[in-house]
């Protein structure tokens, strides 16, 4: 169970248990925020970006963690950004270097790969992740080792198919947050940030934004979440992650839940990081 904390600012986070934890998460607590009191809000657009790095997003309960700064700054409407969990970036690399070198049917007991696997599952059993979002997740990890299998059968991980393999990390734990913060009572959607309007250049492994390309884009898409009371979205108990009806919380904004480090090529379309 987690404990009452209290920050060096004076803010205090408290938390319980959600219920009980599944069978194969039994030594991690499945925390929740549902006594927590969410701030009302008389926002029209969104003020804030508050981002989140690896570390501060390393574990279930990081994530909780973070649940809490967001559902206390609720009221400047946020729109949070989140870097992979932990390592993930660091083992997904060394995961297609790893592909390189054996055969494709060896790519699913890669440690790298084995490792990502448990920690996205084992997070989202302790923080009792529904279905919908489960599925998403799942389906991801699916894509990510035929990815692999892919580069193990060319022999070649070229930049382009780099970014697209680093990309997993924000993408999967930007789902899981976005339905923990719906399950837990603050109405949230997941965007991958190459499909809100992130434009980079083409520089595969380190694009540059395009700025004057991308922000046009960005505010249109964000624009449908501020508040709105018949605002329909998706649920986690519905077609995909991490959603709510945003009449559900009278005139409170959904929180949009970003990928960080992610773009779209100007010219190609295809998935870009930013480097690192």
């Amino acid at each position: 169970r987690l404990q009452p904390s209290t920050r060096g600012d004076g803010v205090s986070k408290r938390a319980s248990l959600a219920g009980p934890p599944r069978a194969q998460a039994e030594r991690h607590s499945a925390p929740s925020m549902r006594t927590l009191e969410i701030p009302g809000s008389k926002r029209t657009s969104f003020t804030k970006v508050y981002k989140f790095g690896g570390s501060s997003v390393a574990s279930a309960e990081r994530m909780h963690e973070v649940a809490n700064i967001v559902t206390l700054f609720r009221d400047e409407a946020p729109v949070v950004v989140l870097s992979a969990m932990g390592k993930t970036t660091n083992n997904l690399i060394i995961a297609g270097e790893m592909a390189i070198n054996c055969n494709a049917s060896e790519v699913q007991f890669l440690e790298p790969l084995m490792t990502i696997n448990a920690l996205h599952r084992e997070t989202m059993d302790a923080l009792n992740i529904g279905d919908a979002t489960r599925e998403e997740v799942e389906s991801l990890l699916t894509e990510l080792s035929q990815l692999l299998i892919g580069v193990s059968l060319l022999k070649d991980l070229t930049p382009r198919s780099l970014d697209s393999l680093v990309s997993f990390g924000e993408r999967l734990s930007t789902r899981i947050f976005s339905g923990y913060l719906s399950a837990c009572g603050v109405p949230s959607i997941q965007h991958d940030a190459f499909e809100l309007g992130i434009t980079t250049t083409d520089q595969f492994t380190n694009g540059d934004l395009l700025y004057d390309e991308s922000i046009s884009e960005v505010q249109q898409k964000l624009k449908r979440f501020v508040p709105k009371r018949d605002l329909d979205l998706r649920g986690d108990e519905g077609k995909a992650s991490g959603g709510g009806r945003a009449q559900d919380a009278g005139l409170l904004p959904v929180v949009p839940v970003v990928t960080g480090f992610l773009g779209r090529g100007e010219k190609t379309g295809a998935i870009t990081t930013l480097g690192r």
